[in-house]
């Protein structure tokens, strides 16, 4: 489990883990981040109040939207969860928003 409370980039310890969000935050998805290969996976969790959003920057594609973006929002005491999986280079599919 990776503690996430700031903003910042993808980096390679997220691949295959878990992000812990309980502190308001975006993780960017970058262009070429060959560190991921396509099937490898990061589980997300918000939690208590904690908003976590996904960001593509420019040249990825989130659920086939370029640049896109998916946000979890955790009410106070619970945690929204979710599924970030490569599906090719620079795409991305999120579940359980």
């Amino acid at each position: 489990i990776i503690p996430f409370t700031s903003s910042r980039n993808i980096t390679t310890t997220d691949v295959n883990n878990t992000i812990e969000c309980t502190a308001t935050s975006t993780l960017t998805l970058t262009s070429n981040f060959t560190s991921m290969l396509t099937g490898d996976t990061i589980n997300l969790e918000a939690h208590n109040g904690a908003v976590l959003t996904i960001q593509a920057s420019s040249g990825v594609t989130i659920n086939y939207t370029a640049s896109g973006s998916a946000k979890f929002t955790s009410a106070a005491g619970n945690v929204r969860f979710g599924f970030l999986r490569k599906t090719g280079t620079n795409s991305y599919i999120i579940s359980g928003q």
